[in-house]
């Protein structure tokens, strides 16, 4: 989970560290991209693990910009009651949509990524995976800060 956390701080870190906006609702994005995956990895739709994961990235995506597109325009205060409303939705639906999410039970049966013969089933295994992912996000991260984007974002 530390490596989860770490890409969650990354992300947390671009919004808040380089252009001042506190949000509180970024677990509702990493709740809309773990179901996305988890729900098109399961029947009857059964992607594999590596498409269903830029597909959750999109979902997340999408619903980032939406709630950007609302919030635009905020500052302070404002902007986290949005981003905390949202967070407060999403977690609402994720637990009262039995029949999509299962509720607090959750999904079970998502199959674990494979890679060719390889599947990963140990700790390890998801461990070296999240690593890879984080140090991916902070690479992205580091050349967004030093893209013009990143500038306009410490101009915000």
């Amino acid at each position: 989970m530390a490596g989860v956390f770490t890409i969650l701080a990354l992300s947390l870190n671009l919004l808040l560290g380089y252009t001042g906006q506190l949000s509180l609702g970024h677990a509702a994005f990493f709740g809309i991209g773990a179901y996305t995956s988890a729900l098109l990895s399961l029947p009857p739709l059964q992607w594999s693990f590596w498409l269903a994961l830029p597909a959750a990235a999109l979902a997340s995506g999408l619903a980032g910009w939406g709630i950007g597109r609302l919030a635009l325009k905020l500052r302070g205060a404002y902007f986290v009651l949005v981003t905390i409303s949202f967070a407060g939705v999403i977690s609402l639906v994720s637990i009262n949509w039995m029949e999509l999410t299962n509720g607090p039970l959750g999904l079970p049966g998502v199959p674990p990524p494979s890679l060719g013969p390889w599947t990963l089933r140990t700790k390890s295994a998801y461990w070296y995976l999240v690593l890879a992912t984080a140090a991916l996000a902070y690479f992205v991260c580091h050349r967004l800060v030093g893209s013009r984007i990143g500038r306009a974002f410490v101009a915000l």
